[in-house]
């Protein structure tokens, strides 16, 4: 039993981009599974690359980009909710090509995203059940984590393998293939030879996040916060840019710039020294309270050319009361040593949070005036429900979800619906507010 199949499946969603999303679990599990002589063939039915349909998807200057799609039924649960639903990925007639193209797997190892992306992943299943209807599939990744229970529910699914720490996940698939998987002393970098593109990749210099968020499930994956060593970091950088020629790198770090001065200075300074020229881009957000005039100035350096600020809220009892980590202050000092350096309010990325519980349209008006007054780029960000967070446990407790809550009300296009603060339409209108305020920042 000798032959994997890994599949990053269909989403199927409201909405989905491509921002620097690579399967980077299941790649470093495609190296491991390698190293130990398995044969290892690789579908993305998310490519956008795909020499069939990369002429109908455009990318934008950093590699990032909309799916190729097409309208579905929505499922029951969310029937009534008045906007269009989709699969994104590839058409079916060309991933059936893929399909056919590959031999015949001993196991299907598929890896899983958002918990309310679970029909994509069940559309995915009773596809490759067609074709290899007597090979087991298992599922691991975010959703087959947090809700292993509700995956028994999936029709095709086999087998579940959870938690993001490779060992574990090397274990547990010893157990499932009936083979021992030798885990390497080193560094297990993804194996991006399997993609169609590697201009843009994702690397990830620490597991897990010092603080504890209300709405975040980064402790639910990472239980300590663990850096790697910048040394190798670094080297790791320079083998994508000799290798594959990458032009933007994406950091999928929760907490990029805690310990800065033995952390992401020394990878900066490194990456200065050995003069490679790549893009940085930082979508997970930074925290602010770490950029100081010194950071900045590597920061831009370095290349960093995406930087994305962590803000939320503007409300100073909701700052401190889902985490802590970051005030109002910080916030302004940081953006004003940004500036310093050159960055330019266009440039200054920063995520504020629309349909927190309890939050009312007058906070994200406030967060938003204050950002625009700062002359920086504004995301606006709706919230999604996490399970097994803080928050989580608070809407239970005081009855405004149930326990049964079907995975696909996590949805953060919808899931202020249910707290009944915000309309879709009133998202909506907040959304073109945002848009006409930022085409006014240069």
């Amino acid at each position: 039993m000798n032959n994997i199949l890994l599949i990053n499946p269909w989403i199927c969603d409201f909405a989905a981009y491509d921002l620097w999303m690579r399967p980077f679990g299941l790649l470093r599990i495609a190296s491991l599974l390698k190293a130990n002589r398995y044969n290892i063939s690789y579908i993305d039915f998310l490519n956008r690359y795909h020499p069939k349909i990369k002429k109908l998807v455009k990318n934008d200057d950093f590699g990032c980009g909309k799916f190729y799609k097409r309208h579905i039924q929505k499922p029951e649960p969310i029937k009534d909710v008045e906007r269009p639903y989709s699969i994104y990925g590839l058409p079916e007639e060309i991933a059936l090509k893929e399909v056919k193209n590959v031999p015949k797997p001993d196991f299907i190892l598929m890896t899983s995203g958002m918990t309310y992306w679970y029909p994509g992943l069940e559309y995915t299943a009773r596809f490759l059940k067609k074709r290899f209807p007597d090979v087991p599939i298992v599922l691991g990744g975010i959703y087959a984590t947090l809700l292993p229970e509700h995956v028994k529910s999936l029709e095709g699914i086999d087998y579940v393998v959870t938690g993001s720490d490779l060992p574990s996940v090397c274990l547990q698939l010893s157990l499932i293939l009936g083979k021992d998987i030798k885990f390497p002393e080193c560094y297990i970098y993804p194996d991006y030879s399997l993609l169609s593109d590697t201009s843009s990749l994702v690397i990830e210099t620490s597991k897990g996040c010092p603080f504890n968020c209300s709405y975040c499930g980064s402790k639910l994956f990472n239980k300590r916060f663990i850096q790697r060593n910048p040394e190798e970091i670094v080297d790791e950088i320079e083998f994508y840019r000799e290798n594959y020629k990458v032009k933007d790198i994406a950091f999928y770090d929760d907490a990029l710039l805690v310990n800065a001065d033995k952390h992401i200075i020394p990878i900066l300074d490194g990456v200065l020294k050995k003069g490679i020229s790549v893009n940085f881009h930082t979508p997970n957000g930074l925290h602010v309270r770490f950029i100081d005039k010194k950071l900045a100035k590597k920061l831009k350096e370095a290349n960093f050319k995406t930087v994305t600020l962590s803000f939320e809220t503007v409300n100073p009892l909701r700052q401190r009361n889902t985490g802590g980590k970051v005030t109002t202050e910080e916030f302004k000092t940081a953006v004003e040593n940004l500036k310093s350096v050159g960055y330019s309010g266009k440039e200054i990325g920063v995520y504020l949070m629309v349909g927190m519980p309890h939050q009312d349209e007058k906070e994200v008006r406030d967060g938003i005036e204050f950002l625009h007054n700062l002359k920086v780029h504004i995301t606006l960000v709706t919230y999604s429900l996490v399970p097994n967070t803080i928050d989580e446990k608070m809407l239970k407790k005081e009855g405004i979800i149930n326990s049964d809550l079907d995975p696909l009300w996590h949805n953060d296009t919808i899931f202020s619906l249910i707290q009944d603060d915000f309309s879709l339409k009133r998202i909506k209108a907040l959304r073109d507010y945002v848009s006409s305020l930022n085409r006014k920042i240069v």
